[in-house]
């Protein structure tokens, strides 16, 4: 789920392999909670991979933490930002848009 890496839901649905996974079919196979999601997202690691300074380049298409706010960029251009004071507010923020984008 933090990674967009869908190799293990892949293996479990293997009509699916070759097509991708549709994000909808995610639902029946997430086991956790979106509090433990966002736990997770504190002790993992997670938030010093999405500082910009560690995307492939600056103008990478993703969302960045840059200093005291996240920023949802394609091709170097910002389309959304949240202002962020703390790591729990950076969890809760990304635990709700990968929450969001594998339950909707």
């Amino acid at each position: 789920m933090e990674t967009g890496n869908m190799n293990s839901i892949a293996e479990l649905v293997p009509e699916f392999k070759d097509k991708g996974v549709p994000f909808r079919l995610l639902k029946k196979y997430i086991t956790i909670s979106k509090n433990d999601l966002k736990e997770h997202i504190k002790v993992s690691g997670f938030i010093e991979k999405q500082k910009l300074e560690n995307a492939p380049n600056p103008e990478h298409d993703g969302i960045w933490l840059l200093k005291d706010k996240i920023i949802d960029q394609e091709r170097g251009i910002t389309h959304r930002t949240w202002k962020v004071n703390n790591e729990s507010e950076i969890a809760e923020i990304y635990a709700d848009l990968l929450w969001n984008k594998v339950t909707d």
